[in-house]
């Protein structure tokens, strides 16, 4: 786990928190972690901004996240990478078990079956990779726009 880099988001509008302490002991900016390609660990982030979102998402293997629909949607299913996900909430348990069963992430509740995950998609990253560009190509970007739209022709009608 030493080497794994890892990004942590408290979702907080507050700048002073935008910050990564890299292995060397220094902090850096997200901007400078990401520049200068750093081994880094992030401690805290507020909002990333979309291209450093991206960029990140690009960069890492896999993410873990707390199983909201909108981020495993964009994670798994528009840059196809696997999730680990810890539940906030009851949905939240069954979207990632969802996820689990199509091998396209694992459901975490505890630290100890983080780190039992990381190594599970690590071991078998090529499985997962597979399965997840299967989903992504079956997946729809514009879902909820393309809902939206059917629902308000049938409400005309």
């Amino acid at each position: 786990m030493q080497k794994q880099k890892r990004l942590v988001s408290h979702a907080q509008n507050d700048s002073s928190l935008d910050k990564v302490k890299g292995n060397d002991g220094k902090t850096y900016s997200i901007s400078e972690a990401l520049e200068y390609n750093l081994d880094w660990i992030q401690i805290d982030v507020g909002f990333l901004s979309e291209q450093e979102k991206d960029t990140v998402l690009n960069l890492c293997k896999y993410a873990v996240i707390n199983g909201s629909h909108t981020a495993m949607g964009e994670i798994i299913g528009t840059k196809a990478k696997p999730i680990i996900g810890i539940p906030v909430y009851d949905e939240h348990t069954n979207q990632i078990r969802w996820a689990e069963e199509r091998k396209l992430g694992i459901l975490a509740n505890n630290t100890k079956q983080v780190i039992q995950a990381v190594y599970k998609i690590r071991d078998n990253y090529n499985k997962y990779k597979e399965q997840l560009i299967e989903f992504s190509r079956n997946f729809d970007r514009n879902g909820a726009q393309n809902t939206a739209q059917i629902i308000a022709e049938m409400l005309e009608s």
